[in-house]
């Protein structure tokens, strides 16, 4: 048995911490919070693959957020041909990073401030609230904003972006009412 052990212990120092990974990960992300999804999954995988028995690196698709990658890639996608298909019929200019400024994304019911490239034409993805919305430009120069607020059956709302700030209302996490706050800055 300690052969096995000395020989074989990056395999069980690696399938343990990711084991431990996965665990706490599922446990987290029924409590509210994200935890370190995928990376269980592929310490476990290496952990195998480096031992003869190569085949339970499949093990390694145990962590859910493996799925749940191959999930958001294929939502990412459809999302970001629904907003081309409203750029096109808008008749939005071509969208570029403005590196003068930056956009600034509040959600006051979490305190939370992240700070964003300002980029025109560009799909911004958020998980609390559950939502995804650009700034677009007119050929008239004016600003307008695009929501998806991931519901069904709910088209992506247009509305007009004067000024450097606005708010969106309506939008929901678990249930509970959140707003988004977006300003556009100068650097």
């Amino acid at each position: 048995m300690l052969t096995i052990i000395d020989q074989h212990w990056g395999t069980f120092l690696l399938c343990g911490i990711g084991v431990f990974l996965i665990v706490s990960t599922y446990l987290a992300n029924r409590a509210g919070h994200s935890g370190v999804p995928v990376v269980g999954g592929i310490l476990v995988a290496v952990g195998f693959l480096i031992s003869p028995v190569k085949w339970l690196a499949l093990l390694g698709l145990a962590d859910y957020g493996v799925a749940y990658l191959i999930y958001l890639y294929i939502t990412d996608f459809k999302r970001d041909i629904e907003f081309k298909k409203v750029y096109r019929r808008e008749g939005y200019v071509e969208g570029r990073e403005d590196r003068d400024h930056k956009l600034i994304v509040r959600v006051p019911e979490i305190n939370e401030e992240l700070i964003r490239p300002y980029i025109t034409n560009s799909a911004y993805r958020y998980f609390v609230p559950k939502c995804w919305f650009a700034i677009c430009i007119d050929r008239n120069g004016r600003r307008f904003l695009l929501v998806d607020s991931c519901r069904k059956n709910e088209a992506i709302k247009i509305m007009p972006f004067n000024g450097d700030k606005i708010k969106v209302d309506g939008l929901k996490s678990k249930n509970r009412p959140m707003t988004i706050e977006l300003e556009i800055t100068i650097q």
